[in-house]
């Protein structure tokens, strides 16, 4: 079965962080993808994709399309690398993926655990594709040096996203609560402001009341993000005034 999901941050922390999903293997299973936010810089008027690209990507659908493989009864078929292809994949496993569980991957050894299934899942499906292109049976034809080398330029982004994702999974409630703040106040563009109307600004179900607030605001002073100063107000008052880091909007 294939799964395609375009989440918003907090479907995926939910997601991430579910001890159900992780225990089950299903998130291991996903390929992530987290796009560099263009917000900010983005054009109205944009250039359509060229219809080259549109023309070529349509031909090759129907091409795929027409020479699926015809299967008799149960007879299943296999693809095989060619000898130089399956000497590579095997040094690539024994000395880049088994090490790595417990170094890069370390927080996500479910996810490195199928890493090497994703590696020939994927020459499996560019190999097939490439001898639809070339009008050959990629039974007969064996998967090649060179989809093996495109697959690992391919399989090297998801790895670095899994490890990336992994990393979200563990941020701890406190940090997001911090980052909610900092979003809070770069999009208002706060420079300086009364504690009691940031609290109002930012209130919602992640603060439960304004001490909860305040703990954060702590975290937030003790990393340099901004500083709270006081001073009398009406009626003899004291107040607290946060001052922000200009740093936090480059």
């Amino acid at each position: 079965m294939s799964v395609c999901l375009a989440c918003q941050p907090y479907v995926f922390d939910s997601m991430i962080n579910n001890t159900s999903f992780r225990g089950s293997g299903l998130i291991a299973r996903f390929l992530y993808c987290f796009p560099k936010s263009n917000i900010g810089t983005r054009k109205y008027d944009t250039q359509a994709v060229p219809e080259a690209v549109t023309v070529n990507y349509k031909n090759l659908v129907y091409k795929l399309l027409q020479d699926k493989f015809t299967f008799h009864g149960d007879m299943e078929k296999y693809l095989h690398f060619d000898d130089k292809a399956y000497g590579e994949f095997v040094d690539y496993y024994n000395n880049y993926i088994e090490p790595q569980l417990v170094t890069d991957m370390a927080f996500c050894k479910d996810w490195g655990g199928k890493y090497h299934g994703l590696i020939l899942r994927l020459c499996g499906i560019i190999h097939c594709i490439k001898c639809a292109l070339n009008g050959c049976d990629p039974v007969e034809v064996r998967v090649d040096i060179d989809t093996f080398c495109n697959v690992i330029e391919i399989g090297e982004y998801f790895r670095e996203q899994a490890i990336y994702a992994s990393s979200l999974g563990d941020t701890d409630f406190a940090t997001v609560k911090a980052e909610r703040v900092l979003a809070k106040i770069r999009s208002k563009r706060i420079t300086k402001i009364r504690q009691n109307d940031l609290h109002h600004i930012c209130r919602c179900t992640i603060f439960k009341n304004a001490q909860d607030l305040n703990e954060t605001i702590d975290m937030l002073e003790e990393y340099g993000y901004l500083r709270r100063f006081t001073s009398k107000g009406s009626n003899n008052k004291t107040v607290t005034d946060i001052e922000v880091d200009p740093h936090v909007f480059s």
